[in-house]
């Protein structure tokens, strides 16, 4: 996905779019996933940080997953995964 500033791989996306669900969990009402926060997430990101926000935004995100891999022993998008299905 490419976005003004932003380039957005699938990989990135589907992190964005479980982080969303995890912060708002579905319950009786829309979670972050059905709402697509991602896609609010990512317009925030391209059009509202300044380019070097961006960066370390996207840094972090690409740290996020290696990071809580090696502190807790899987992988969120997996632990997630299995807890969301």
């Amino acid at each position: 996905k490419v976005m003004n500033n932003l380039q957005v791989y699938q990989t990135q996306e589907s992190l964005m779019k479980i982080l969303a669900e995890t912060c708002i969990p579905e319950t009786d009402r829309p979670g972050g996933r059905s709402l697509n926060l991602n896609e609010f997430i990512w317009v925030m990101v391209d059009d509202c940080l300044p380019k070097d926000e961006q960066d370390a935004f996207m840094k972090g995100l690409s740290l996020f997953e290696p990071t809580f891999k090696e502190l807790g022993g899987e992988s969120f998008q997996k632990s997630n995964q299995e807890k969301l299905m």
